[in-house]
């Protein structure tokens, strides 16, 4: 995991998920708990891989942990209060 993400990016608020993947190149990324690269990697993507979204990514990573889950959890209810 990285350290706490946040801030503003080109005038965009950079998302907390990004604290479990990291870019690689303008369209390629990978998780930081499995390593697995995926090409068009973007943040939806990688909440999905985390998670285990069946309809879009299919299944859930294999590193997770209550750990990243519990700290997902923590994140996507942060961002829901702010909108």
């Amino acid at each position: 995991m990285r350290p706490q993400i946040g801030g503003k990016v080109r005038g965009h608020q950079v998302s907390k998920v990004w604290e479990f993947g990291e870019r690689l190149g303008k369209d390629g990324g990978r998780c930081l708990a499995c390593h697995k690269k995926v090409k068009g990697f973007n943040v939806t993507k990688l909440q999905n891989h985390l998670q285990g979204s069946v309809k879009r990514q299919g299944t859930q990573c294999p590193a997770i942990n209550d750990y990243i889950l519990s700290r997902l959890e923590q994140i996507l209810k942060e961002m829901n209060e702010d909108q």
